[in-house]
C-alpha cells in the first residue's frame, strides 16, 4: 500500500496568511518557505498570485504547483 499523501499537500494556500509550518507541509523547502515569507514581509503582502514570480529560488515546476494552489 502506498504511503498517504501529506495532510496539507494540495490544499489552498492563502499567501498573505500562510505560516512557515503550512508552507513546509505543502512540500516547500526551508529555504523556499523562508524566502516566500521574507518577500511577503518586505512587500507588505501579496497583491496577486503572480507576485510569486518575484520570489527567488523556486524551480519552474515548484512555482507552477504553488501558483495553482495559491490565493491572496
Amino acid at each position: 500500500m502506498p504511503p498517504p499523501p501529506a495532510a496539507a499537500s494540495g490544499t489552498q494556500i492563502h499567501l498573505n496568511s500562510v505560516t512557515f509550518e503550512q508552507l513546509r507541509a505543502n512540500d516547500l523547502s526551508v529555504t523556499q518557505a523562508t524566502r516566500l515569507l521574507a518577500h511577503r514581509e518586505r512587500m507588505g503582502g501579496f497583491k496577486s498570485v503572480d507576485d510569486l514570480d518575484a520570489v527567488d529560488g523556486f524551480p519552474v515546476d515548484v512555482l507552477a504547483g504553488l501558483k495553482s494552489r495559491a490565493t491572496v
